[in-house]
């Protein structure tokens, strides 16, 4: 499956999950307004807005404007919200840049090293944002559990044959993913902007144990204990590649971000997602505002 069918396809199969969404999207529009209640706010990877309150954000935003590969997907959380088109601004664009090369890899039924190294390569070259006019045009970006959409594929490659030798190849295609990702966010963004990272980092599949816990200090137990857990392996989307402060902090290739960001302004904050009773997910956000000295 393609980069593109695998990204139609979850939002297809969360079309009409809307109400399973709700704490969720209580929790991530709380966070956002607390940050920020006006000027132009940017959605990446927005899909059918499930987790967006668009009333809300239309309401406290003089503009708000939404992001995704998936139109279809777009229009049709909308309308589920009752969104009129010319209350929003939409754009129909892959964040990645490299989906020609996604595809490329994800096609082969066994994955040669090469291959990766030229993903990273065509990812150390790109130019941000993905959309020249909107550079330096945002007060408040927000990315919204998209990280583990856009790094979710290579789930897939792993399971393609690949041979285990290259792990360190793949950790640094994710690696590189992600660090564009957050550059693309900071290119968007205005002198002081916020952006705002709300990853969904482990699921009650992985740790079955949260079905039963709502604590926040036990929540932070379980992360603390899932990343030195899984800090040596890779299972796509894990807690060793997804806190934005440990990125800065461990990865040398994330040291350059560290001038892009007012140290004075970074902050992390949790909650418990129960998506349904067998489905729950500790989901992380992390706010930090781009440095006007950079």
């Amino acid at each position: 499956m393609l980069y593109h069918d695998i990204q139609i396809k979850a939002n297809t199969e969360t079309e009409d999950s809307f109400s399973q969404y709700e704490i969720h999207r209580h929790n991530s529009t709380k966070l956002i307004l607390s940050t920020k209640r006006s000027g132009k706010i940017l959605f990446l990877g927005a899909g059918n807005c499930n987790d967006i309150d668009l009333i809300t954000m239309i309401h406290n935003f003089s503009e708000v404007h939404l992001l995704d590969l998936d139109k279809n997907a777009l229009l049709k959380g909308l309308k589920r919200q009752n969104i009129n088109i010319n209350d929003v601004y939409l754009h129909i664009k892959d964040i990645t840049q490299i989906i020609d090369h996604y595809n490329k890899i994800l096609r082969r039924s066994y994955i040669y090293q090469p291959d990766i190294k030229r993903a990273v390569e065509l990812l150390n070259r790109l130019q941000f944002p993905c959309i020249v006019q909107l550079k330096n045009n945002f007060d408040v970006v927000v990315s919204q559990c998209i990280i583990s959409q856009i790094t979710f594929p290579i789930t897939l490659i792993l399971n393609n044959n690949i041979d285990r030798k290259f792990i360190e190849t793949i950790q640094s295609f994710r690696d590189t993913l992600i660090r564009n990702h957050l550059l693309e966010m900071l290119n968007f963004l205005k002198e002081d902007g916020y952006g705002i990272v709300i990853t969904d980092v482990v699921s009650s599949e992985a740790i079955p144990e949260l079905r039963s816990i709502d604590n926040i200090k036990t929540l932070e137990d379980i992360l603390y204990s899932c990343y030195f857990r899984l800090k040596s392996n890779y299972y796509g989307m894990n807690i060793a590649g997804t806190n934005i402060l440990r990125y800065i902090d461990e990865y040398d290739e994330f040291k350059k971000l560290i001038k892009l960001l007012t140290p004075t302004h970074f902050e992390t904050v949790k909650w418990k997602w129960t998506f349904s009773n067998n489905k729950h997910y500790i989901v992380e956000a992390s706010i930090f505002q781009k440095n006007p000295k950079a």
